[in-house]
Parts: C-alpha cells; structure tokens; sequence
C-alpha cells in the first residue's frame, strides 16, 4: 500500500518560498476555532500544510475544514479527511533548529465548481495553446459524428435524385 500511495498521486502544486501563502483550517471536534497555516503544495485531491509547534495536532482520520485560495482563483472552503500527520526537522541559520508538522488532507465531497476551479488552477495547459487531450478527443469525435452524418444526407440525396 505505501508504493501505491506513491505512485499513484495526482500532480502537486508547490508554493515556493517567494509565493507560500496562507490558508485557514478548523477541526470538528473544536468548532469556531480557525487556525492560520502556511500552505505547502495544492492537488485536485488534497493539500498540504504546516502548522506552528505550539498549535495542537490534528490525528490521522479527523475531519477538518480548511479555506484556501488556490493560485489565481477565487477561495475555497470545504471539508477533508487528514491522511497524514508528520514532524519534520530543519535548520534555519538565525533560528537554528525547529521542528513543525505537516498535516496532508485529502478533499471530502468537492463541489464541482470546486473540482473546476483547481483543475483549471492546477493544470499547467491552461492560458496555452495547448487543449486538453480528453477535449481534443471529444473535438475529434465531434468532428467525426458530424462527417458521418453529413456522409449519410449526401448519400440519401443521391438516392432521391434517381428515384
């Protein structure tokens, strides 16, 4: 099951230091209270974030509410399951060591505006030239029912014009 978590993910979009931002998450369990985090990377199914040494940890399997903004959209607010919870250890030169954990979530119950929205944010395609290949393929379909069709008026009008 840990390759298959591996190999098997939807693509990542990562903040860079100079574009981290901010996002808002709460847990059921203590409603009406919202935490301010530092979002790590975006997917259409999920996210990551890293919240302070101080703040309590949210377990494994815990419903939470997170509110974010992906990257040129508007907000989002929606619910996830936690599917991870890790400690991770770094050094900074002004702060020496430290230590902060990182919450993986995975969306519950995505509107489809939601699904849209992130596609369209997440999908490195969007403001080229360049079509989706599940649009390319409907085009091409299109295209061909089309051909067929007219194929078929042609023929019956030739069958008309002898009778």
């Amino acid at each position: 099951m840990t390759a298959h978590r591996w190999l098997v993910r939807s693509p990542r979009f990562v903040f860079n230091a100079d574009q981290r931002t901010f996002m808002r998450f709460a847990e059921m369990k203590s409603i009406g209270e919202a935490r301010l985090v530092e979002a790590v990377n975006l997917s259409k199914s999920g996210l990551s974030f890293f919240i302070s040494e101080n703040s309590p940890e949210p377990e494994e399997g815990d419903t939470i509410k997170v509110e974010f903004t992906p990257p040129g959209r508007a907000p989002i607010a929606c619910f996830a399951t936690v599917m991870r919870v890790e400690e991770i250890a770094s050094w900074h030169p002004d702060r020496g060591d430290s230590s902060r954990t990182k919450v993986s979530a995975k969306f519950r119950h995505l509107l489809i505006a939601h699904e849209r929205a992130l596609r369209l944010a997440l999908d490195p395609r969007v403001g080229r030239d360049e079509p989706d290949p599940q649009e390319k393929k409907r085009t091409s379909t299109r295209l061909k029912l089309i051909a067929a069709a007219a194929a078929l008026g042609l023929a019956a009008l030739a069958l008309a014009a002898r009778q």
